[in-house]
């Protein structure tokens, strides 16, 4: 059957207790969330990537008095947002989940940090994915940026140059930033 969009439902497909495998073990402050999803957005950012069967969106993870919260710079809310882990996954009817973290060193809290600061400040979500304006930000500059900010470049070798009506210019999309090598996958659903 067809599904029809309606604002705050939830969207049909696995459910997130499903996708979590019903546990929140072992995840930590800065790691790295790829989804995938059915939606349109998913469509055209796999078209702009040429990337095989690969991830849509990301998100950083950061838990707040022991609440895991997804930071993303989310298109549909038009800027930069903490959201609650579930939230995060009914995000475009998500299904496939990927979950990366730095394969050495403690850098994911300062990075998660980081991260916040831009959903504390409403930054605004970069449509135009201008990586050289910090004034606004996508889903993978956030991540990028946070990981820059404590040393660590996860886009070197992820970047693509991209011409076409809405992005003109280097554009690290989310197949290109989990291809970093300093990224190890943590698990994965399916």
């Amino acid at each position: 059957p067809a599904y029809r969009y309606v604002r705050g439902a939830e969207p049909p497909g696995p459910s997130r207790a499903e996708i979590l495998g019903g546990s929140l073990e072992g995840l930590r402050d800065g790691d790295i969330l790829f989804v995938n999803g059915k939606a349109w957005r998913t469509k055209l950012v796999r078209l702009a990537e040429k990337s095989p069967p690969g991830f849509s969106h990301a998100g950083i993870l950061r838990f707040q008095e022991g609440v895991p919260r997804v930071i993303h710079a989310s298109p549909e809310e038009g800027r930069v947002l903490a959201q609650s882990l579930e939230g995060f996954l009914a995000f475009e009817n998500v299904d496939a989940l990927r979950v990366y973290r730095l394969r050495e060193g403690d850098r994911g809290e300062g990075a998660s940090r980081k991260a916040l600061a831009y959903a504390l400040r409403d930054v605004p979500f970069d449509d135009r994915f201008d990586s050289t304006d910090e004034g606004a930000l996508y889903c993978t500059e956030v991540i990028w940026r946070a990981y820059e900010d404590v040393g660590v470049d996860l886009g070197a070798g992820g970047w693509v140059e991209l011409r076409n009506p809405v992005i003109r210019g280097k554009v690290l999309l989310p197949y290109g930033l989990s291809r970093s090598p300093l990224l190890t996958e943590v698990f994965a659903f399916p």
